[in-house]
């Protein structure tokens, strides 16, 4: 993973500094090694690669929670000294880590063996393994970050987890093979809004009693939703 930061210089000789921002590589920072092998053999490997999506920043900004796809590890990175602090084995081909409301939780699903890992913020420290499905595009919260929502595009499903004991609350099966994309939740926490792009779809979920309203003929290949000022806007890339 790269680490760019933004610098300034001072340009010019006039008695009053110009001052011009520039960007440039602060350093890189070695989640797995993967990477090393690709470099062998390109031809064979390079294709393979999956690469780390999108680092995940805790609520104060602390730490990153950055998930490598092809080594099966979260690093944790300190983001006042740009270091790894510490790497996580998790399950096989996490995606990426979604943060609670509260930030006391990371989940993170593992597409290559159906699993999210749950991660405690403060301790640092993987405390439970749920079972999922296949292909999961994102993660969203509800209720206060009370239950969490794991989306399944290969299963046409949405996993429903209580947070405070990590069991299954239900399944929501949508159909069969609907291409199941992003999600938000509402601003008060009491809904979500799921996108399908294979049926031009966007369903609502009420959080409260787990019932399903689709909402037919949005538009060709509804591809993600986004609500102003939702409780959690968890985007997938």
């Amino acid at each position: 993973m790269t680490v760019i930061t933004p610098q300034r210089s001072l340009m010019g000789t006039s008695s009053a500094d110009m001052r011009q921002e520039t960007d440039r590589m602060l350093k890189r920072l070695a989640v797995g090694d993967v990477g090393r092998v690709a470099a062998r053999d390109p031809q064979r490997y390079l294709s393979e690669i999956k690469g780390i999506v999108n680092p995940t920043l805790t609520k104060d900004g602390a730490f990153a929670y950055a998930a490598d796809g092809d080594a099966g590890v979260v690093a944790i990175i300190d983001t006042k000294t740009d270091k790894i602090v510490k790497t996580l084995k998790i399950g096989q081909q996490p995606w990426r880590a979604y943060n609670s409301p509260d930030g006391r939780w990371m989940l993170v699903p593992n597409n290559g063996d159906s699993t999210v890992s749950v991660i405690d913020t403060t301790s640092q420290k993987i405390v439970a393994q749920l079972t999922a499905g296949s292909d999961m595009t994102g993660i969203n919260y509800a209720l206060e970050g009370s239950k969490a929502y794991v989306i399944s595009r290969g299963d046409s499903t949405v996993y429903v987890f209580d947070m405070k004991t990590f069991g299954l609350v239900t399944r929501l099966k949508l159909g069969t093979n609907l291409a199941l994309e992003t999600a938000a939740t509402t601003a008060d926490g009491t809904k979500i809004y799921l996108a399908s792009s294979t049926n031009d779809s966007v369903y609502a979920i009420d959080a409260r009693t787990d019932q399903v309203k689709q909402i037919t003929d949005v538009g060709r290949y509804p591809w993600g939703v986004s609500i102003l000022a939702s409780a959690s806007p968890n985007y997938c890339h």
